[in-house]
C-alpha cells in the first residue's frame, strides 16, 4: 500500500480515492487535536514528518475539520501548515525550546554542582 506521503501526493494531484483516504485520516487527526486546540487556543498547527511541503491537500482538509469542530474557528480559524524542515521538525523545535529557556535564564545549561567556565575565571583572579 502507498505511504501517507504518497497518498497525499496523489490527493493533490486529484486522485479521488487518495482524496477519500487522506480526508479520513485528518478525520481521525481532527478529532484527536479538537480538544488540545480549544484549551491551548491554537491557531496554527504545523505538521512534520515526511509528507512534501508542498501539497496542500492534506493541511487544508486538516485545518477545515478542526475548525469545523473547534467552538472558537468562527472568530479565529485555526490554520494547518507543513514544515519545511520534514522528519527532523521535532528535533528542531526542541532544540529551539531548550535554546529560549536558557537565554532566558530559566534554565541552566550545565548542573548546580558544576561551576561554569566564568565561575571559575572569576575566582582564578580572586586567587592572584
Amino acid at each position: 500500500p502507498p505511504s501517507l506521503p504518497e497518498t497525499a501526493a496523489l490527493a493533490d494531484e486529484g486522485d479521488v480515492l487518495a482524496m477519500a483516504v487522506v480526508t479520513e485520516y485528518c478525520r481521525y487527526l481532527a478529532a484527536a487535536c479538537t480538544n488540545p486546540i480549544t484549551q491551548l487556543d491554537v491557531r496554527l498547527l504545523i505538521l512534520s514528518g515526511s509528507s512534501r511541503p508542498e501539497g496542500r491537500f492534506l493541511p487544508n482538509t486538516l485545518a477545515r475539520l478542526v475548525n469545523e469542530k473547534t467552538p472558537l474557528a468562527s472568530s479565529q480559524p485555526c490554520r494547518a501548515v507543513q514544515s519545511d524542515f520534514g522528519a527532523d521538525s521535532p528535533l528542531y523545535g526542541s532544540v529551539g525550546m531548550l535554546l529560549d529557556r536558557i537565554f532566558r535564564g530559566a534554565l541552566s545549561p550545565l548542573p548546580a554542582d558544576i561551576p561554569s567556565a566564568s565561575s571559575k575565571c572569576l575566582r582564578s583572579e580572586k586567587l592572584q
